[in-house]
């Protein structure tokens, strides 16, 4: 054998968490070709990641309990230094853009109003939604108030008028409720459709550079990128919301769309936490979010740091928590280090959900 099967050894946990350059990958590729083994090794390490991203509570496939040790040794190489916000690869994507983020997940919505339209009863638009005091029709109605003012936000529809309750998420669609509510839910689906598209071509046409212009978006200034993300986060949460209240099964995006929103939420981690505990003390933080459209980021408020703290979680589950679908301490996560801040940072997470 050429290699040196001591490094290799010491590669196998980065591979197993697909986190490694495309160098170092080929060269353990090659060694687990030439030493059954270290493949064993290697097999039982990738075991472990795919039991820790299924969220099976380090359970295999098969229902037999992970490796302990193997699953160490996977968190182990999580601290291992590597580029901040390294896709993992594991869908064999490229991260999406924010405007395509949206784009998909606007295109998703869509495809879920017309299900909804053609599968629905009457009595079936006023099933409650869980998260909110709504019905399915209303959910509804509050999406369309809210792409009509994102469409007025990019400049494409006059502002709301005087007293409109812009800087309230949730009451953007009071003005709507005495019209809306006594029309087919069906009118209220094309009419979202129909803004939404309007935006969606917007976004397409304005390119990367539009992205960066700052916009107020429910008071708060923020380039039209962040918004973007977020109402992609939204589109994705109320869809899901939308298949809960009617018996339906959630569908996650896809692994790019899931990368770019958890890359915005982990990168949000300083500024929320500033927000909501500003005498703490600094902190450094490496984030390894597992399965399809996955990654690793190290954040930190204060001075520059390697990732003292540890947080592995499923990426799905994560983007769940984020989206105030999934208590923070619901959420099945491996935390090495400060647990009281870990816990901090999960709920800061949930600051910028809408």
């Amino acid at each position: 054998m050429t290699h040196d099967r001591d490094a290799i050894v010491g590669l196998l946990g980065a591979w197993a968490l697909d986190a490694l350059p495309d160098d170092e990958h080929a060269v353990v590729e090659a060694a687990l070709a030439a030493d059954p083994d270290l493949a064993v090794e290697a097999r039982r390490l990738r075991d472990a990641v795919t039991a820790l991203a299924a969220g099976e509570d380090h359970a295999t496939g098969d229902g037999a309990a992970a490796d302990p040790d193997a699953t160490e040794a996977v968190v182990r190489a999580a601290t291992e230094a590597r580029p901040a916000g390294r896709d993992l690869g594991l869908a064999g994507t490229a991260p999406a853009g924010a405007a395509d983020a949206y784009a998909e997940t606007a295109s998703a919505f869509s495809g879920l109003t017309d299900e909804l339209v053609a599968d629905l009863a009457a009595d079936d638009w006023d099933r409650p939604v869980d998260a909110y005091p709504w019905t399915v029709h209303e959910l509804l109605v509050h999406l369309l108030a809210v792409e009509r003012y994102f469409a007025a936000v990019l400049g494409l529809a006059e502002p709301p008028a005087d007293g409109a309750p812009i800087d309230d998420h949730l009451r953007l669609a009071e003005p709507l409720w005495a019209t809306w509510r006594e029309r087919p839910p069906e009118e209220a689906a094309a009419e979202w459709r129909a803004v939404a598209a309007e935006v969606r071509r917007h976004l397409a046409e304005g390119g990367e550079p539009r992205l960066e212009d700052r916009v107020a978006f429910h008071g708060i200034d923020a380039s039209i990128r962040s918004v973007t993300v977020v109402r992609a986060f939204e589109l994705w949460t109320h869809g899901d919301d939308l298949r809960r209240a009617v018996g339906w099964p959630s569908q996650p995006p896809s692994p790019a769309v899931l990368h770019t929103m958890a890359d915005w939420s982990v990168g949000a981690w300083p500024a929320a936490d500033a927000l909501l505990r500003p005498d703490a003390p600094p902190w450094s933080a490496r984030v390894v979010l597992t399965g399809a459209g996955g990654g690793t980021w190290v954040v930190d408020r204060g001075p520059a740091g390697t990732g003292d703290l540890l947080v592995v979680a499923d990426v799905v589950d994560y983007c769940r928590m984020a989206s105030r679908r999934l208590a923070p301490d619901a959420l099945d996560a491996v935390v090495e280090g400060d647990r009281p801040v870990a816990d901090a940072l999960l709920a800061a997470a949930q600051l910028f959900s809408v």
